[in-house]
């Protein structure tokens, strides 16, 4: 394998193994926190039709003034609104959306978590509804990881496992491909690090909170108490109790961490589709070989074939002036040989 390819293959790992490290992350401060799901819609289409069947439609103190399912298919329509987003600036900024977005991902992870950690709230949206404002970042990153230079998905395990379960049947009968060896340390390195992250994150969680004694920094020493508070030996949270400010802030380098992430995709496969387009068609040019052959992307030609969005609508403009230089140019470079003879 050459050198440049050994390189981008383990940038490649990299990127995959941080973005699923943080998804693991995420995912289990998310459940500590709201009892729901930032980045798996799976998990949270089963709490939807858990809830629809146990607690209905009633309304809680935990869920506000709105029902328990409408948490949930709030959650789901809120990651469905950063995927077509995600999709609309990807055609207005091709190759570049993951810069693009790097920076607000990144501010809005951590002006939610320093919202949440002032203690701000209100009757009509407790604060596990921040998680509604962290999905659509989420389907952000996971769209970039699927439709970019990873092509792949960083936030579940289940399609992984069934990969790798198949790539060593096809190893042991002797029909793993070449193609789907390269495949292998990418789905392990993002098992591995879900895992890990999820490791890390209940860790974290776990040490973040505060001792449940009276007397220990829990808000209720100066009441003279003694004995458990927060919880109580019956698992009951006295009013003197005060949520951790260090649980509260755990989601805060995960903002910088995954811009970091976003924004070197974009610099080591950028540069990449530019030198070398993976699906390419050759323009009319002159068969004379005095100049190279101009390549039109297969995102180019799917614009050209009819799009209608006011964005595609400028890149069709332009791919039609491409066309008509390079028709232009074949016509000159014919009429010039035929006066020569």
């Amino acid at each position: 394998m050459p050198a440049e390819a050994v390189v981008r293959l383990r940038i490649r790992l990299v990127l995959a193994g941080v973005m699923a490290f943080m998804s693991g992350w995420v995912d289990v401060v998310c459940m500590s926190r709201y009892n729901a799901f930032a980045t798996i819609m799976t998990g949270n289409v089963l709490y939807l039709g858990r809830t629809v069947a146990v607690s209905g439609w009633q309304v809680t103190e935990k869920t506000g003034l709105l029902p328990e399912p409408v948490f949930y298919l709030s959650i789901i329509v809120a990651y469905v609104f950063g995927l077509i987003v995600h999709q609309a600036m990807e055609r207005c900024l091709p190759q570049w959306t993951a810069t693009a977005f790097a920076p607000v991902l990144a501010l809005g992870i951590m002006a939610l978590e320093l919202f949440e950690a002032s203690g701000s709230t209100t009757s009509f949206l407790p604060p596990r509804w921040n998680v509604m404002f962290l999905a659509p970042i989420f389907a952000v990153q996971a769209n970039i990881a699927v439709t970019g230079g990873l092509g792949t998905t960083t936030m579940m395990a289940t399609g992984h496992i069934h990969s790798l379960s198949n790539y060593a049947v096809q190893a042991c009968t002797g029909e793993l491909s070449v193609e789907n060896m390269k495949k292998v340390p990418v789905s392990l390195a993002i098992v591995v690090s879900l895992a890990l992250g999820a490791l890390m994150g209940a860790f974290a969680v776990h040490n973040a909170k505060d001792p449940p004694t009276c007397s220990l920094g829990s808000g209720c020493e100066h009441l003279g108490l003694s004995g458990n508070c927060c919880p109580t030996d019956d698992g009951v949270f006295l009013g003197c109790c005060r949520s951790s400010k260090r649980a509260l802030l755990l989601l805060l380098p995960v903002g910088p961490v995954l811009a970091l992430t976003l924004v070197t995709h974009d610099l080591m496969f950028r540069k990449r589709k530019e030198e070398l387009p993976d699906d390419t068609l050759l323009s009319p040019r002159s068969a004379s070989g005095s100049e190279s052959p101009q390549l039109l992307t297969a995102q180019e030609l799917e614009l050209a074939s009819g799009s209608s969005s006011m964005c595609s609508q400028r890149s069709l403009s332009s791919v039609s002036s491409r066309l008509e230089e390079n028709i232009d140019d074949s016509t000159d470079t014919s009429t010039a040989r035929a006066m020569a003879d």
